[in-house]
């Protein structure tokens, strides 16, 4: 039943399914994102803490890979701000194409700082882990992000270079390896992929079968009524003209 709508040609668009899922996604990815900014602020007064009390330094004396790793946490906090700030703006003016170019843009910011994150920190440090595995797992499947390609290369990529990280530059815990820790990014990223796939492909599914005749894959009643309502509406608050045609 729910692959008829993908055997028979219809005229519905991918832009009125990600039009349809507009504000769902902007709360879910400003929930997201807002989270994100409160862990990049614990993050940073974490390396100021690290850098200059633990390590008994002032700014001048700082490495240059500190002063890089503090840097990019501030260019990621403002990114995350102004993305944060951009859905926000655009709440009732839906943009999803641009929006899924903008988190992909900043997923790869977050990729970098934490990469030189890891790096900097102590080979026997690995308290990042606990914001790490869920990161990968909120880029698959909280944060939305309707084009595939776009929605797995971060994670995967992030999981790819941790992995790099811990083989060669992280020493191991004396009684244990990094055994468990391969095998759980390794299921990390078949449960994100999998369970992202299905839950994308299953949304636009019902959407479907909810807003398309199935004889004629023509849009239905339903549909007529929600965009009839949603334009009506938005010509009431601009006091512009509205004209129909049936």
């Amino acid at each position: 039943m729910l692959n008829k709508f993908e055997e028979q040609p219809s005229y519905m668009s991918d832009i009125d399914y990600l039009y349809s899922r507009w504000k769902y996604d902007v709360k879910s990815g400003a929930a997201c994102i807002g989270l994100l900014l409160v862990i990049l602020c614990v993050a940073f007064w974490h390396d100021i803490d690290m850098i200059l009390i633990i390590n008994s330094k002032n700014m001048n004396e700082m490495l240059f890979s500190e002063k890089l790793l503090l840097f990019s946490r501030v260019i990621l906090f403002a990114s995350t701000m102004m993305l944060f700030f951009w859905i926000l703006l655009h709440m009732d003016k839906p943009d999803p194409l641009r929006y899924g170019r903008y988190v992909f843009i900043w997923e790869m910011g977050i990729l970098a700082m934490q990469i030189i994150s890891d790096i900097k920190r102590p080979a026997g440090y690995y308290l990042s882990l606990a914001v790490e595995i869920p990161l990968i797992i909120s880029m698959y499947i909280i944060i939305p992000q309707h084009k595939r390609i776009l929605r797995i290369i971060p994670p995967m990529l992030f999981s790819l270079i941790l992995t790099v990280i811990y083989l060669f530059h992280k020493v191991p815990p004396e009684t244990f390896g990094f055994e468990s820790f391969y095998t759980g990014i390794l299921f990390t990223n078949i449960i994100g992929i999998y369970f992202s796939d299905e839950i994308y492909s299953n949304n636009r599914q019902l959407y479907l079968l909810s807003n398309l005749d199935e004889l004629t894959g023509l849009y239905n009643r339903r549909y007529i009524d929600r965009i009839l309502e949603n334009e009506w509406s938005n010509c009431i608050e601009h006091e512009l003209l509205c004209q129909y045609a049936l």
